[in-house]
């Protein structure tokens, strides 16, 4: 569901991997670590409505950023998961969505917040969740792409079968 003219709000999607109960330091100019990277790697249905939503997004910020396209080693976001990755859900578009500093509000299906200490425990490869993510580009030390800035998470169902 669009939000607004930057922010998604995913439908269902299964975590495929949790970055945000392991967060990995950043290191800054002094290369001392001064800051964390929060992330999650999802699957999401090629058939979801917001999948559309999801590329616009993207397509908007890669227009903006790359006025005559992209280089040709351009990263891509959102791409599928092959038969011998994960098979029960092959086909499937698999994205990441990464926040730095802070962790981002993680929510149960009926929007209230889950402790921390209950984190590790719902986010596991598998669980069901949605995501409010805003389409980012990058150009780091010569590597191109679209990634997603996470801003939540709200945990829909942490019963599922493990991928």
């Amino acid at each position: 569901m669009k939000l607004n003219d930057t922010t998604v709000v995913t439908s269902e999607c299964l975590v495929i991997w949790d970055g945000l109960t392991k967060p990995e330091p950043v290191k800054g100019r002094d290369g001392k670590p001064d800051s964390q990277k929060f992330n999650i790697k999802v699957a999401v249905h090629p058939n979801h409505p917001e999948v559309a939503e999801l590329r616009a997004l993207i397509d908007e910020e890669v227009r903006k950023k790359y006025p005559n396209g992209p280089g040709r080693n351009f990263r891509h976001t959102l791409g599928p998961i092959g038969a011998d990755e994960i098979p029960e859900i092959a086909g499937w578009l698999v994205f990441t969505a990464t926040t730095y500093g802070a962790l981002p509000p993680i929510l149960d299906a009926n929007g209230q917040d889950v402790p921390p200490q209950r984190h590790a425990e719902c986010l596991y490869a598998g669980s069901a969740v949605r995501l409010m993510v805003s389409a980012r580009t990058y150009d780091t030390d010569g590597n191109q792409g679209s990634s997603f800035w996470l801003s939540g998470v709200q945990i829909l169902d942490a019963t599922r079968p493990r991928l």
